[in-house]
């Protein structure tokens, strides 16, 4: 789904997730200077090959999901080495 990021309303649906169709889409409506989009190398090649100029940026679910996964990742090393430390395995 493509919407204006700025009016927060879709302008259209492509479908499928490949690269060929974004790409010709961006051509046809050019002038994107900022393109918000998950992480899936087609849409960042579809965003090469039909808007080269504009700049790529996460949308905010996916920053949001990569920095819980990275808080969740990082305490739970640490309440496991803390742990460890408390409670050593036997030898």
């Amino acid at each position: 789904m493509i919407t204006d990021g700025e009016r927060h309303h879709p302008i259209d649906v492509l479908l499928g997730r490949e690269a060929g169709p974004l790409a010709a889409w961006l051509t046809a409506h050019p002038g994107m200077e900022i393109v918000c989009r998950d992480r899936a190398g087609a849409y960042a090649e579809g965003v090469r090959r039909g808007a080269p100029d504009a700049l790529q940026a996460a949308d905010r679910f996916h920053l949001w999901r990569g920095l819980g996964r990275a808080v969740d990742t990082c305490v739970g090393t640490a309440v496991s080495r803390r742990l460890h430390e408390r409670h050593p395995a036997a030898p």
